[in-house]
């Protein structure tokens, strides 16, 4: 027992060291970048003019004593103090330059260390790796990798970087570095809990040499509560789909002010991302009072009204929109799929046709649409046709080859639509059968047995020990009247089942057509052997007899079918005639007697035979 706990022990060690590995190496990649660029990286503090702690943050030299960092950090500030990697105290003289609409500063400060090279955001992209250099609560300078995750456009084409890093709010002013070494980005935490960085780019932007002004001689302002703040954060989160912050900052904005169609635009697009549509529809609206030829605006708002399946209200916005751009292509698309919700499918055909006559690069699924509403309005050739041109794009879609057949059968194409069954067959090997039997419906209900037995012999190939493949295989046969063929499959049948009703009664019909009444009647009683209730097997067995003129045989299986179908006439009859031709011709008017109260018509028949 101790040696099975120790081996288990030993293999929960090797577990855990497993996927450290990668982190290890990552992690030595931040380190060997800390080392080398630390002593150009400064924590700070921020102070009241009481001396209060204000915030904390992280600055980096782009310059001789320039440090560059977030404007919210120190923007009430009336004093700040740094300490450098050694933990040396870094004096900050104040402010050189600002950019408030992307919380950005540079600040004097007394150090001679030398100053990070600013690289550009232009060729950044997705999965780039990337390591972010700060401070955390203690000052302590700290490293971590991550990996941009996306690059995002927000007001005036102005640009922001969302990342995989997974660092503290002290990171807040921060560099970020690419694999080379050159910082490509500032990091911004408006929000403790959400980063994003903005690009270096826009601190080339910044004046180094304009005149510092003392922190204790500026306007002390809370950032957050500026236009510029929270337009910057409104827009930015917006960007970033942070939908709940956005909605934040945008109130905010468009409460300072109410005119920014802009942020009402933004706000419009956070409600409907969040499912609250009477609101996004009473921005859109609102917009649109003020700017009531915006074409992109009635096609939001109708995107809105299709997301609250309010069609009506749908079609009659974009409708607008085409009466402002007659070529904006898509909106015919969603008008047509609008009425095509509604049922009102000339019009929806009518729409889709004038979106493909726009030419658009991109179809996307119109032509199966279109088809499905031909096939709704049985235009069976147009409708194969849509489907056609649908399966251009996606050759090998199930879905659009079956609804093709289907157009094909019913505009009675039989053969094309029984190659395209046989195509599915070949997409789909697991439902062949199906399509087969498809095919052998659709043949059968058409009229033509030949080719219909044709198609059931191929499933009785396809599916060799099914029992409903040969039986319909010997159905199609006996249509051709091909009776021993069909014998042959109904018998393979029974051999899979036994007490395959319908095929022993096929059997004995195929046999007495080849009137061979021995075998139609042995086949008929292994079917009431299965089923003793089958009346049908009964009254075939005691046919086969009279067919043979044995009438005495007959009668036995005649009554049998009597008790159980007391109420047919068809026994009755054919029992009067046995009776008959016995010359018992008592028994026989007791029959018609009988007969009279079941089925006049048999009877008056039966009547003719008396003498």
């Amino acid at each position: 027992m101790r040696l099975k706990t120790w081996s288990l022990i030993g293999l929960s060690m090797i577990l855990v060291c497993i996927p450290l590995s990668g982190y290890i190496a990552q992690d030595q990649d931040a380190n060997a970048l800390l080392e080398r660029y630390k002593q150009s990286v400064i924590s700070f503090t921020a102070f009241s003019i009481v001396k209060s702690e204000i915030a904390k943050g992280t600055g980096f030299l782009i310059g001789k004593g320039i440090l560059a960092t977030n404007y919210h950090l120190v923007s009430q500030a009336n004093s700040a103090e740094g300490i450098n990697y050694k933990g040396k105290k870094i004096k900050f003289e104040g402010i050189i330059s600002i950019d408030k609409d992307l919380d950005l500063v540079l600040v004097k400060v007394k150090s001679k260390e030398p100053a990070l090279t600013l690289g550009s955001s232009a060729g950044l992209k997705y999965g780039q790796e990337i390591i972010a250099i700060g401070g955390n609560r203690f000052g302590e300078l700290k490293s971590f990798s991550g990996e941009i995750m996306q690059i995002l456009e927000f007001e005036n084409s102005k640009k922001v970087i969302d990342t995989t890093l997974k660092i503290p709010a002290n990171f807040s002013g921060g560099p970020v570095f690419d694999s080379e070494g050159n910082v490509v980005g500032i990091i911004v935490f408006l929000d403790t809990r959400k980063h994003f960085v903005i690009p270096s780019d826009y601190l080339n932007l910044l004046s180094k040499s304009g005149a510092v002004t003392k922190f204790k001689k500026q306007t002390p302002v809370n950032y957050l509560e500026t236009f510029e703040g929270i337009n910057l954060a409104g827009k930015v989160f917006s960007a970033m789909k942070d939908t709940g912050r956005a909605e934040k900052y945008l109130k905010l904005i468009i409460k300072q002010k109410p005119g920014d169609m802009d942020a009402q635009l933004l706000l419009a697009n956070v409600y409907t991302t969040q499912r609250n549509y009477s609101s996004a529809v009473a921005l859109y609206k609102n917009i649109l009072n003020m700017q009531p030829e915006r074409d992109d605006i009635q096609i939001l708002l109708g995107n809105v009204y299709f997301k609250k399946r309010d069609w009506k209200e749908a079609i009659t916005a974009l409708e607008k929109a085409i009466q402002i751009n007659p070529d904006n292509s898509t909106v015919y698309y969603n008008i047509g799929s609008a009425y095509k919700e509604l049922h009102e499918i000339p019009k929806a055909i009518k729409s889709y046709e004038e979106f493909l006559n726009l030419s658009p690069q991109d179809t996307k699924d119109t032509y199966a649409r279109l088809g499905e509403c031909y096939l709704e309005e049985e235009q069976f050739t147009e409708a194969a046709a849509s489907f056609q041109e649908a399966l251009k794009s996606t050759p090998e879609n199930i879905s659009i080859y079956y609804k093709l057949a289907k157009s094909l059968q019913n505009g009675k194409h039989y053969d094309k639509a029984a190659e395209t069954y046989y195509h599915l067959a070949e997409l789909s090997p697991e439902d062949a059968g199906t399509y087969y039997n498809n095919v052998v419906i659709m043949l059968d209900q058409a009229n033509l047995p030949e080719k219909a037995s044709k198609a059931a012999a191929k499933v009785a190939d396809l599916k060799p020990d099914d029992a409903d493949a040969q039986y319909n295989l010997g159905f199609m046969l006996v249509k051709l009247k091909k009776y021993p063929e069909a014998i042959e499959a109904f018998e393979k049948s029974v051999t899979i089942r036994p007490d395959f009703e319908y095929a022993l009664l096929q059997i004995g019909y195929c046999y007495n057509q080849l009137k061979n009444y021995k075998q139609s009647i042995a086949a008929y009683e292994k079917l009431v052997q299965v089923n003793p209730d089958n009346d049908n097997g009964w009254l075939n067995i005691s046919i086969a007899y009279m067919l043979q003129k044995k009438w005495a045989s007959a009668i036995p299986s005649l009554q049998k079918t009597i008790e159980l179908k007391p109420n047919s006439g068809t026994p009755y009859y054919n029992l009067a005639i046995c009776y008959l031709n016995l010359k018992d011709d008592y028994s026989a008017r007791d029959i018609y007697l009988k007969l009279k109260k079941i089925d006049a018509s048999l009877a008056q028949r039966l009547l003719k035979y008396f003498k």
